[in-house]
């Protein structure tokens, strides 16, 4: 784990030396000598689960373990540390900064509150949403096709499963919304790998001046069409999915575009906590 908050406040930061010292004032309850007597531990709150973290090797950045370099990191602490936050053993199962947390399932859950606050989430900030489905993607859907992405993730009860989270929840809607055609789409100005890809391996269609998806003859009828794949963790790395584009025509197929996204697991959250500031 890289990342760390503090007490009051629901933010995130990258777990650095001076980001920890700045934070914690290098004051109590993080740097802490109860929990482990003549020694004190660096201690702080995982932001995705709220459950207590330890830093390791905060300050010996030349220590060396079975031959390797051992860096500052955090990992999660099973107790509970007085004065600054309790343990939840399911909140830590649940957590997507745990490492064994699996995606290669559809496996559901049954925390019905867990599930409330994701369609809570969906219902209170659907421009959010809709803001980070077209950054991820790098298109901007239209509001037809918005509405079509999100329909599927209900239908299949998306909040249900276990590697649906709060945090990761636009890239899980993008994951489970099946096929989407992209005929008539627009692709954000930004984009400029999948603008090339189009342009260059696409036998059936091509860009216009408005970045939209049309066709190169009207005399035929092929499709064209984006799905994401491959939701997986990562060990020591962001989880990522991948994003294809293909086409086809008839029998014949032909893949346009293929592209890993890593998935930020704390930009979402973080825009929707300061959201709640403002």
């Amino acid at each position: 784990m890289k990342r760390f908050k503090v007490l009051n406040n629901n933010l995130s930061y990258p777990l650095t030396v001076n980001h920890f010292e700045q934070l914690t004032k290098k004051g109590y309850p993080y740097y802490n000598h109860k929990v482990k007597k003549d020694k004190i531990k660096h201690l702080g709150i995982c932001p995705m689960c709220n459950n207590p973290i330890q830093i390791i090797n905060l300050y010996n950045k030349n220590t060396i373990t079975k031959g390797r370099q051992v860096k500052t990191y955090a990992k999660h602490y099973s107790k509970a540390v007085p004065d600054l936050v309790n343990y939840s053993e399911i909140n830590y199962k649940n957590c997507p900064l745990r490492s064994s947390v699996s995606f290669d399932s559809r496996n559901r859950h049954t925390d019905k509150s867990r599930s409330n606050e994701i369609i809570a989430l969906m219902n209170e900030y659907p421009e959010i949403i809709k803001y980070f489905l077209q950054k991820i993607s790098g298109i901007n859907f239209s509001k037809r096709k918005i509405l079509n992405i999100l329909e599927q993730f209900k239908m299949e009860e998306g909040y249900y499963f276990n590697y649906v989270t709060k945090y990761n929840l636009p890239y899980s809607i993008l994951y489970m919304s099946d096929n989407q055609k992209l005929y008539g789409q627009y692709i954000k100005n930004d984009n400029i790998s999948l603008i090339n890809a189009i342009k260059e391996t696409s036998k059936y269609f091509q860009i216009n001046d408005s970045n939209q998806v049309v066709s190169k003859n009207n005399d035929i009828f092929p499709s064209i069409y984006l799905y994401f794949t491959n939701f997986k963790s990562v060990k020591n790395n962001l989880p990522q999915m991948t994003m294809i584009i293909e086409e086809s025509l008839k029998n014949t197929t032909n893949e346009v575009y293929r592209k890993i996204i890593s998935i930020d697991i704390e930009y979402f959250w973080n825009t929707i906590q300061k959201e709640n500031q403002t």
